[in-house]
Order: structure tokens, then sequence, then C-alpha cells
């Protein structure tokens, strides 16, 4: 079995060709809105995938900011909206959306966040553009920030 260093990661995912695509596929019922959920913590992963999947949405998991890019990259269709932890281990929610905005520039991203009096948090409250739905949430919270930044897995 092979490790590979955080800086041996990176440079194997940046050197691979990674091509958006150019427009998003109609949304079908062949096609449901994909989110891709990222924290380290378990528990909040599954049971927001699952309140995701209830709800009609395609919801990817991954534990890790490396994870989810990797997930990303082998896919093989588009994701609609990243739902990412602020805090992780190895790369922060913020460092994954930097690489997300490099190679998916249109995909949007809301970060979870417990912490709001750490410098993130002190960001948020100053930059408007960056969507925090704030840990702990309630099923209805996550469904309707999602419904809010992609529409609903059931358009009427």
């Amino acid at each position: 079995m092979s490790y590979q260093s955080d800086s041996e990661r990176a440079d194997a995912l940046s050197s691979q060709v990674v091509t958006p695509p150019t427009a998003q596929p109609p949304i079908t019922p062949e096609r449901p809105l994909a989110v891709l959920l990222v924290d380290d913590n378990e528990g909040v992963r599954v049971l927001s995938a699952r309140v995701l999947a209830d709800a009609g949405y395609m919801a990817l998991e991954a534990s890790s900011g490396w994870a989810a890019l990797e997930l990303l990259h082998s896919h093989g269709g588009p994701v609609d909206l990243v739902i990412t932890d602020v805090r992780m281990p190895q790369m922060s929610g913020g460092e994954l959306a930097a690489e997300l905005k490099r190679l998916y520039p249109t995909t949007p991203v809301l970060f979870m966040s417990g912490f709001t009096e750490e410098p993130f948090g002190r960001r948020v409250q100053v930059a408007s553009s960056i969507r925090v739905l704030q840990k702990p949430f309630t099923p209805e919270a996550l469904l309707a920030r999602v419904a809010e930044l992609i529409g609903s897995a059931h358009p009427r």
C-alpha cells in the first residue's frame, strides 16, 4: 500500500486534466439535483445525506476535502451544490472551496459551521457572498438552504 503526502495528492490532482461541463444537463427524473456533502463528522454527514435523499436529491458523501475532490473527479456527472464543513483535518472547507472555484467555478458552495467566534465566522458576518448553515441545524433548515441555492428536488 502506498501513502501520499498532501503535496503529492495536490500535485496528482492538479496534473489531472479536469474539464468541467460548460452547461449543466437539464434536471429530469433521470438526472436529479446532485449535492455533495463533505464533513469529517460521520453522523452529521450521514444524517444530512439521508435528509437530502428523502427529499429527492442525489446525495454524495465525502469525509474530507481530498475525498471530495477525488469523488468529483470520478463521479462522471455534474454536482449542483457542495456543502462542506469549515473545520476539517488536512484540508479545510475554505481550501476545498478555493479548489472547487478553480475547477468548477459555477458550482455553489454552502459552508456548515458550529464556530462563529473564529476568523471564518467574523468574515462571514462581513462578506455576504459566503453562505453558511449554522450547526446544529434542523432537516427543514438544511432543505430550505439547499432549495434557496439550487432549487427544489421536485420542481412544480
